[in-house]
């Protein structure tokens, strides 16, 4: 028997093992967040902070405060569940989560001019 046909053969066998490979990728989603620049007192664009395990959650319009093991600051508008090393400070009376929630509210002021991290202007 030459290659082509025993390429041929084998096509069944390597089509139903690329399936298993795309299975593999459903049952993940990303969990995206405005990132809180407390040196400007604005959020940035959102960005996909993790990719999570499970199905997506329910979507909440609530607007939740997050604050990372790290110390990182994000706000989210969209979703009421974070990964698992945030800690939800959206009722916190001060801090950054009340100065990045207020970031939040100011359609003018709210939002950074230039990416977080840029070093530019």
């Amino acid at each position: 028997m030459n290659w082509p046909r025993r390429l041929l053969r084998s096509l069944p066998a390597l089509l139903g093992l690329g399936g298993v490979g795309c299975d593999a990728v459903e049952g993940v989603h990303s969990w995206s967040a405005f990132p809180y620049d407390a040196d400007g007192h604005c959020l940035g664009a959102a960005v996909v902070v993790d990719v999570i395990a499970g199905p997506a959650p329910a979507p909440c319009d609530e607007l939740r405060c997050w604050e990372r093991v790290s110390g990182e600051i994000f706000v989210t508008d969209a979703t009421c569940e974070a990964p698992l090393d945030f800690t939800d400070h959206s009722a916190d009376a001060d801090g950054p989560c009340k100065e990045a929630l207020a970031a939040y509210a100011d359609e003018q002021k709210g939002r950074c001019s230039s990416p977080l991290g840029d070093a530019g202007g």
